[in-house]
């Protein structure tokens, strides 16, 4: 069974590819690699979409925790998900209308990590456009401390409460952080809409 699958485009070179592989090893994890070379319109509901490169988390990695080898690589994986990270973190993709005006998003279309939750439910964490080197490992930080927490069933106060009243669409829960305070909030689908600010999950 696959645990974890990195889904690129263009974007990533072959040498990042082969690099990523490196850095998180295998330790028993099932990786999958799939090159998705997209050529589709995007929705008007985009934050929902796919971005270029997406890491995808299903629930079966988190329950390798309880292990010594399980953590160690967990750490090799977050290692990994902050390189691809900086290597796509000036990257923009613009879109443009059918008016041929282009548009710019407040949230990457470029990188995106994904969990499988319960129920059939997946959480998208977005990352805010133009993150620096630092900003985008502290939010990637958050967003793994975060999802650890909701599948150690761990994650309570108010951010716990919010995730499980939550109503998904499409199956979808966004999530964003603030990579400066460590918030996380729970981002609309509708664009300029998002939940009051979390704070992060204590170790």
């Amino acid at each position: 069974m696959t645990n974890v699958t990195l889904i690129y485009d263009d974007i990533l070179s072959k040498e990042v590819i082969d690099d990523f592989r490196k850095i998180v090893g295998s330790g028993g994890i099932n990786f999958k690699f799939v090159d998705n070379k997209r050529n589709v319109a995007m929705a008007s509901l985009e934050w929902l979409m796919p971005t270029a490169v997406v890491i995808y988390i299903v629930k079966s990695y988190f329950d390798g925790f309880l292990n010594e080898a399980g953590k160690d690589h967990y750490r090799k994986l977050k290692d990994g998900i902050k390189f691809i990270g900086e290597k796509l973190k000036d990257f923009d993709i613009v879109k443009v209308g059918a008016s041929g005006n282009a548009s710019r998003s407040k949230f990457s279309r470029t990188y995106s990590i994904w969990f499988e939750a319960e129920s059939g439910i997946r959480f998208k964490c977005l990352f805010y456009e133009r993150l620096s080197k630092d900003d985008m490992d502290n939010a990637i930080d958050v967003f793994l401390k975060t999802i650890q927490k909701y599948y150690d069933g761990g994650l309570d106060g108010e951010l716990g409460r919010a995730l499980s009243e939550a109503n998904p669409v499409a199956g979808i829960i966004l999530i964003s952080c603030d990579h400066k305070s460590g918030t996380v909030e729970i981002v609309d689908p509708v664009p300029s809409s998002v939940t009051p600010p979390f704070p992060p999950a204590t170790p």
